[in-house]
């Protein structure tokens, strides 16, 4: 097939101090077949050899640039304004992808779908509620939990057109995005495929109470009233429970 008629996925990156992992997260995007990638990353301009990695890679990166930024997703915006393709994939410096037909796999799923979600197989996990694998749901469980993972999921580039990252979050803008597909009734399709293999130990694993206020403000928004007062209730109770329990 030629490659100009090959579906163009738009990876975005946002790494800071991710020396021991980035390489091969780059690589295994670079890898991926059947698809026209165009990489772009987002460094935050750490302390480490990030940087000097990332340019090693030059070559096959359509778009990169390291200075200080307001956080993941501050730096995840800056990939979007400069994203061209048909689909859009995001991907943690610290995660990389299951195989390398993984995301044309996705794509052909997607048979007019908004966006396709995935599995996820969690790494490295450090507490008892983080499940090795996550599978996604897309549906009313959405109203209370982020059952969707950001790195199972292909978005097509429309559902960004007039959207960016709110970086005020800085835990849970994609689960805000979530909410805003689903609540706006867009269609979307899961699968029981592995998507990428993710690190378990970042922030939005250690069940703070900055996490679950950020989740309050996003249902707030969000949600009816009546669901966002009971998820006032539930809330602290998932906290606690996640908190204490290990």
């Amino acid at each position: 097939m030629d490659n100009a008629n090959l579906p163009k996925v738009s990876v975005l990156m946002a790494s800071f101090n991710a020396e021991a992992t980035i390489s091969r997260a780059i690589n295994s995007v670079l890898n991926q077949k059947n698809v026209r990638i165009e990489l772009l990353i987002k460094d935050g301009s750490g302390t480490d050899r990030t940087s000097q990695i990332i340019e090693s890679h030059l070559k096959g990166i359509t778009w990169y640039c390291s200075s200080p930024d307001q956080g993941v997703y501050d730096a995840l915006n800056h990939c979007l304004d400069k994203a061209t393709g048909d689909w859009i994939y995001i991907i943690g410096a610290d995660d990389y992808l299951a195989d390398d037909l993984v995301l044309r796999t996705l794509v052909d799923l997607a048979e007019g779908a908004a966006l396709v979600a995935g599995r996820i197989h969690n790494i490295n996990r450090r507490h008892s509620a983080i499940p090795e694998f996550h599978s996604p749901r897309w549906g009313v469980q959405l109203l209370w939990r982020n059952t969707i993972h950001q790195q199972g999921v292909i978005y097509h580039s429309s559902l960004f057109g007039n959207f960016r990252f709110e970086s005020r979050y800085k835990v849970l803008a994609d689960y805000d995005f979530h909410l805003k597909l689903f609540r706006e009734n867009n269609n979307a399709i899961t699968t029981s495929m592995i998507v990428a293999h993710c690190e378990a130990s970042g922030i939005s694993k250690y069940f703070t109470t900055e996490l679950y206020h950020e989740e309050l403000i996003i249902k707030r928004k969000r949600l009816p009233l009546l669901l966002y007062l009971i998820n006032c209730v539930v809330i602290p109770v998932k906290y606690f429970f996640k908190r204490f329990t290990s």
